[in-house]
């Protein structure tokens, strides 16, 4: 199964459960020194881009780094 198939399985899942729902995942390749990006989502999309946009707007730069300690810098 690929990673797409993994993340279309897993969204349709999670809609069984939920009305909205939307993933963002991403995944380095070392060997080709590049990174993929997938995003799925089920249910209302107006729903699911006031979620994006909730969250952008309660993320600080110090909350949203990338896992390194380290704020990410814009």
């Amino acid at each position: 199964m690929t990673p797409e198939e993994r993340l279309t399985e897993a969204v349709r899942v999670l809609a069984e459960h939920f009305d909205v729902v939307q993933v963002f995942v991403q995944l380095h390749d070392d060997e080709r020194d590049a990174t993929d990006v997938w995003v799925e989502g089920r249910g209302n999309t107006l729903a699911r881009r006031a979620h994006v946009e909730s969250w952008l707007n309660t993320c600080t730069v110090t909350d949203c780094d990338d896992d390194d300690g380290e704020p990410l810098t814009t």
